[in-house]
């Protein structure tokens, strides 16, 4: 919760006051909000299902910790996703520490709740391999490129044009 907490302190995207304004009608959903909202999220519900996959050949609780891993590595990144419907995290300025500093926290957490045999309890997880913990995060870190690929085909054939309302699709 942190992360979506100090996205609402983003500052504004450069040249948002050079775009066309959104239709009086228009709902959270529209321009292109909704079909990003699905298919994210289907792209992080498959790289999880694949984590806990992974973690299920050995013993059906591991596959339960690395879905877990997964997921909550997965959703601290991808809050650097979430800066912007159009442009790239990778050449968009970093003017929020707020996110930065709350994503971090929200991975000591999550490594507290991994590591310490006591909270692992509580969460019903189990100790995870080196290389179980490897797959996780690299899984979890694939929601970044994998975004950005999408936006940058979306960029190239003008349908998230970075200085025109996104209604085309």
């Amino acid at each position: 919760c942190f992360p979506a907490v100090a996205l609402g302190m983003e500052p504004a995207e450069r040249g948002i006051m050079k775009r066309k304004p959104r239709s009086s009608d228009a709902h959270i959903f529209s321009d292109g909000m909704g079909v990003n909202l699905l298919w994210q999220g289907a792209a992080i519900a498959v790289l999880t299902l694949i984590s806990y996959a992974i973690g299920a050949q050995t013993a059906p609780a591991a596959g339960t910790t690395m879905a877990f891993l997964t997921l909550s590595v997965c959703e601290m990144l991808h809050a650097w996703n979430m800066r912007s419907l159009r442009g790239s995290v990778f050449t968009m300025e970093h003017r929020n520490p707020m996110l930065l500093g709350s994503v971090l926290l929200s991975f000591v957490l999550t490594a507290l709740v991994l590591l310490v045999p006591a909270l692992r309890g509580i969460f019903s997880l189990t100790a995870l391999t080196g290389m179980q913990y490897l797959w996780g995060i690299l899984l979890a870190a694939a929601i970044v490129p994998l975004v950005e690929i999408v936006k940058a085909i979306l960029r190239d054939a003008k349908i998230l044009a970075l200085d025109e309302p996104t209604s085309s699709l």
